[in-house]
């Protein structure tokens, strides 16, 4: 029955995350062995020069710079978290706990700001539908339609059509989620690294060390979230209204024709 499925497809997705989490952790866990390895100044030159090549690669837009600054952000936090009073009293005493804790609600309160600009715009749209058909009836009903109304019925200069507005807070929501779901897997993952008792307490320290050496790198060649949020809604927004006057560039020299 549908409760079955249900559970079976819930079960399907729990795997696939542990599965994702696992990946990223063996990933990570190789990346930090060659710094755990790194017994000289050139060692460590070295591999900073090889997780600045990463960050510049990764960088290279603005989406990435805001990816590169969530997992700088997550992995400063999760080493700070396992390294407790050796990294430093403020994360010894919590209060690096307490800012994740901070964080999480403002990336959650993010999202709910973003679904519910979905909801607002959305009623934006009945009410302009509204009013276009209440024009419409009176054009109708008129002898002679005036160019004011028509233009009333028409979207303003500028103005993007509502299935787009829409879209484009819809971009808000999903990039929200996106941040969430990256968030939680890194966390996860830096828990297995860090935790990892295959590997002894000296190499987990490293570890540890090694995750914010390599967060720090990424959080200053990365920028912050809404930034490369920004970026990509503006150049799609630009290239609507672009198709959207060229749309209506055609639509006059049909009419003229």
């Amino acid at each position: 029955d549908l409760e079955q499925v249900l559970d079976k497809n819930s079960m399907i997705l729990q795997y696939r995350q542990r599965k994702r989490e696992v990946q990223l952790a063996k990933n990570l866990a190789e990346k930090l062995t060659v710094y755990v390895s790194c017994n000289t100044e050139e060692d460590i030159k070295n591999f900073e020069d090889q997780i600045i090549a990463e960050a510049k690669e990764l960088g290279k837009d603005p989406l990435g710079q805001s990816l590169l600054n969530t997992i700088g952000y997550v992995y400063i936090e999760q080493a700070q978290s396992y390294l407790g009073f050796s990294h430093s009293i403020y994360a010894g005493i919590g209060l690096s706990a307490l800012e994740r804790k901070r964080h999480i609600a403002a990336t959650n309160i993010r999202l709910a700001k973003s679904m519910y600009g979905i909801y607002r715009v959305s009623k934006d749209v009945e009410k302009k539908e509204k009013r276009k058909k209440i024009a419409k009836e009176k054009r109708e009903k008129s002898s002679e339609a005036t160019e004011e109304s028509e233009e009333a019925a028409g979207e303003k200069e500028g103005e993007l059509p509502p299935d787009q507005e829409i879209f484009l807070k819809m971009i808000d929501t999903f990039f929200s989620m996106s941040v969430i779901d990256i968030e939680s897997t890194l966390r996860k993952a830096c828990r297995k690294v860090c935790m990892d008792a295959s590997v002894s307490k000296e190499d987990r320290v490293k570890r540890a060390k090694g995750l914010e050496f390599i967060g720090v790198i990424y959080k200053k060649h990365g920028s912050k979230t809404s930034e490369g949020l920004n970026v990509l809604k503006d150049k799609m927004k630009g290239e609507m209204q672009q198709a959207q006057a060229q749309q209506e560039a055609a639509r006059q020299y049909n009419n003229s024709n």
